[in-house]
C-alpha cells in the first residue's frame, strides 16, 4: 500500500467518511480473496496523509457498489 498510494488515482471518499477529515481520497489494497483493505488519506503538497485504514469486513456497508 505505502508504494501504490500515489501510483493510483485515489476515488472521492463516501460522506461517511468525512468524519476523518475533508476531502478524503480512498485507496483498495487487495491482501487476499477475502480481505481488501481502504486507505483513506489526503493528499497535502506532495505528501499523502493517512487519515484511517479499514477493511471490507467494517466498511463494506458505507460504499454504494
Amino acid at each position: 500500500m505505502k508504494t501504490n498510494i500515489g501510483l493510483h488515482p485515489g476515488r472521492i471518499a463516501p460522506p461517511y467518511f468525512s468524519l476523518y477529515g475533508e476531502n478524503l481520497e480512498y485507496i483498495k489494497y487487495s491482501a487476499n480473496k477475502r480481505t481488501s483493505w481502504y486507505a483513506f488519506y489526503r493528499q497535502e503538497w506532495n505528501v499523502f496523509v493517512v487519515r484511517h485504514i479499514t477493511n471490507n469486513h467494517v466498511a463494506a456497508q458505507y460504499f454504494v457498489w
